[in-house]
């Protein structure tokens, strides 16, 4: 589609190459056993609830489950609200009355076994609304089933959970994420090397749209030809290096760290699992806090800085024990 400025718009692939298809998923074996036989045995189909961390499939789940049991999800049978933006009593109360109205419903005539309502992010829901919504999972599961996505299984009430068939969502093996990573490059015309795009999958840890969104921005990826020599140089065991020439290289890569700082750490974890120093757990500690003051909003060379001073005290100190070491 051409607008009146004389671009076109493009689906992001997140949403192009979202599963439309229980076999398009990436599911755990045991999951996809769970929800290929809900979807052959509909009228015995528990409420659901996925939790997991984010770009694990979740969503694309519900929404397939959902698809394949409705055959045409429409307003009169499906219901999809994010919950962590409408989080509260009123959107319970639409909720029900949604539930409720069987006036759309001949379960005859359309082959519908029942509504669906799918509630993205439901660990935002309040405590409140979370009391109520039990009720109607119970009140209204002869003419409705829910499905509850969550980050954060340990904010869903209890109650819902006795009701529900609970599946966790783990990180996309690398091996079959390359595979569909791949696929998406060839089919997209993308000229990306296999080697970038195995980093890419490497730093995302399972998380298929953060993958995509870089494949989405490609010009715009931090290389990781230049990430690479720029972590081995922070853990070069030459001391040499003064940190004023440390700052004035980190400056230079400032835009190339700010691109992608999970990608970043996630190549400096990686290398110091290689470290031998009997402070690693604090370096790594060091490392992961940088990381979240990072993502949270701080300036992105101080706090590089920092951990870097702590690595380096660290090689100091094992530098300086091995000299006072006696010789056998």
């Amino acid at each position: 589609m051409s607008s009146e400025k004389g671009y076109s718009a493009r689906v992001p692939y997140a949403e192009l190459f979202r599963p439309k298809t229980i076999n398009q998923l990436v599911l755990e074996p045991k999951n996809k056993e769970i929800l290929e036989h809900s979807l052959k045995n509909v009228e015995t189909m528990p409420h659901l609830v996925f939790y997991g961390l984010p770009g694990m499939g979740k969503t694309s789940a519900a929404r397939v489950v959902a698809k394949q049991i409705l055959k045409e999800c429409n307003v009169f049978n499906y219901l999809e609200l994010n919950a962590c933006s409408e989080r509260g009593i009123d959107v319970i109360r639409s909720i029900e009355k949604f539930a409720g109205n069987n006036s759309f419903l001949n379960v005859t005539s359309k082959g519908v076994p029942y509504k669906i309502i799918f509630l993205d992010e439901a660990d935002g829901l309040t405590n409140d609304a979370q009391n109520m919504l039990k009720n109607i999972m119970q009140t209204h599961s002869e003419n409705s089933r829910f499905i509850l996505s969550c980050n954060r299984i340990s904010k869903i009430n209890p109650a819902i959970l006795s009701r529900s068939r609970v599946l966790k969502f783990g990180p996309v093996p690398l091996q079959e994420m390359m595979v569909r990573i791949k696929e998406v490059a060839r089919t997209q015309n993308l000229n990306i090397k296999d080697q970038i795009l195995q980093e890419y999958c490497k730093a995302a840890q399972g998380d298929f749209r953060r993958v995509y969104n870089n494949l989405d921005m490609k010009q715009d990826m931090p290389p990781v030809d230049q990430l690479t020599p720029l972590v081995n140089f922070l853990l070069s065991r030459s001391l040499q290096v003064d940190i004023e020439k440390v700052h004035q290289i980190l400056c230079l890569k400032l835009k190339v760290i700010e691109e992608d700082p999970a990608m970043f750490h996630s190549i400096v974890m990686q290398n110091l699992c290689k470290v031998k120093t009997p402070h690693i757990y604090k370096i790594i500690d060091k490392l992961t806090r940088c990381e979240f003051a990072i993502l949270s909003g701080a300036s992105v060379v101080p706090q590089v800085m920092g951990w870097y001073v702590c690595y380096r005290e660290s090689m100091e100190n094992q530098i300086e024990r091995a000299k006072k070491k006696p010789e056998k």
